[in-house]
């Protein structure tokens, strides 16, 4: 496998709409599926939501192939200009419930994109601010793989993700069930261990 891995920027709202195929087939082969890391989700939040945050997803390539995307904005913030930092964060943060967010990097290629990231960030001179993500995904992975190699890593658990399991049901019976009508009627009390999981954030710098 050839690791020679690019990195780019893409920044222009217009790149990010013609990403759409391309997005929907690497998401499809990475361990990263879920709703809030689509093209439709992601391109819905920053038409509509993302305030006065700068796009930059990077793209990473060998090749000809898209082996890797990442959804970041920049975050412009007053406070950072004075400190002569840039922070990034994962672009559906902050509004709009986006849980779960992460890297999408095709099956396979995990090593070689956290050597490639690596290099990117370090060049950069960037502060990442990961929020909405699991534990043991794929970003959390590479925070800690950083970590070991010196850079400042700080975790913090961020938001609890309330969930429903529906294993066992039809949506017929789901909506018989006691569960739902407590919910459809606001009646559901705290939210049990088991009906949880926790988001957590990392922060990542040189």
């Amino acid at each position: 496998m050839n690791a020679d891995i690019r990195v780019d920027r893409i920044q222009d709202p217009a790149a990010f709409r013609a990403l759409e195929d391309c997005w929907s087939q690497l998401l499809q082969d990475s361990a990263a599926i879920t709703v809030f890391l689509t093209w439709e989700w992601l391109y819905t939040w920053f038409k509509h939501l993302c305030g006065d945050r700068n796009l930059l997803i990077l793209r990473l390539s060998c090749g000809e192939d898209t082996v890797g995307l990442v959804p970041l904005a920049l975050r412009p913030h007053i406070l950072d200009k004075f400190l002569g930092v840039r922070v990034v964060e994962f672009l559906g943060v902050r509004r709009a419930g986006t849980d779960y967010l992460d890297m999408i990097i095709r099956r396979g290629w995990e090593e070689h994109a956290v050597a490639a990231l690596e290099r990117f960030a370090a060049d950069s001179r960037l502060v990442l601010r990961l929020g909405q993500i699991k534990k043991d995904c794929f970003a959390s992975q590479w925070a800690s793989q950083l970590e070991h190699r010196g850079w400042r890593v700080s975790r913090a658990a961020a938001s609890i993700c309330p969930f429903i399991t529906l294993r066992g049901h039809s949506w017929q019976s789901y909506l018989a069930s006691v569960v739902c009508q407590k919910f459809l009627n606001n009646d559901l009390g705290p939210v049990l261990p088991s009906q949880s999981s926790l988001a957590w954030k990392v922060d990542i710098e040189r």
